[in-house]
């Protein structure tokens, strides 16, 4: 298990600003404490696995190869 940093900044509206140093891109906000960290969770995973994606394509694009997701769902 990976562990990155967030941190919490209140903005104009009253809500929390989330950002992590570790990861760039990474913005969310929550109403509350508890609700800025599970966006947080949210939003990290949404990076992460957006990031190993474009890892993988950018594999298939040195092969010459083009990378195509079929998404399927459960009847």
């Amino acid at each position: 298990m990976f562990a990155y940093a967030i941190k919490l900044e209140p903005d104009d509206n009253g809500a929390l600003l989330v950002t992590s140093p570790d990861l760039p891109g990474v913005v969310t906000f929550g109403e509350d404490r508890e609700d800025a960290i599970r966006h947080a969770q949210d939003a990290i995973e949404e990076w992460l696995h957006r990031s190993r994606l474009e890892q993988l394509e950018a594999a298939f694009r040195a092969l010459g190869r083009q990378l195509d997701v079929v998404v399927s769902e459960a009847a």
